[in-house]
């Protein structure tokens, strides 16, 4: 973790980039944003709201904080969304692009044979 925070461009941009949203009536957190700098620029790692808050605009407040404070450091803001993510809408409206095609990839672990070696 040091070394990550000792490469990133600047420090408290990304902290504050990351967020929870906490529910004033119960305390209960119900929505959160992880954020990190990767190949220079900030990174929406993680973005999730719990299914019983979604459709009231949680999610996009977290994005637009994301793209609000990081907008004077850095030059893009940068999240993975999966195909047929219904939030894959939200992101382009707020102006993402899609530009790289993302591939699921799995390494099975086995006890039997390791293919790594």
């Amino acid at each position: 973790m040091v070394f990550f925070f000792n490469s990133v461009k600047d420090k408290s941009v990304i902290l504050d980039a990351s967020q929870v949203v906490i529910e004033n009536a119960s305390g209960k957190i119900v929505g959160a944003c992880l954020s990190i700098e990767q190949d220079r620029l900030p990174l929406i790692l993680h973005l999730g709201v719990l299914p019983e808050h979604k459709g009231q605009g949680i999610g996009k407040y977290l994005t637009q904080n994301v793209i609000t404070v990081t907008s004077e450091a850095y030059s893009a803001v940068r999240l993975v969304v999966e195909q047929g993510n219904a939030a894959k809408v939200i992101y382009e409206r707020l102006g993402f692009i899609s530009n790289h095609p993302v591939y699921n990839m799995t390494l099975p672990i086995s006890t039997s044979t390791d293919k790594r070696k």
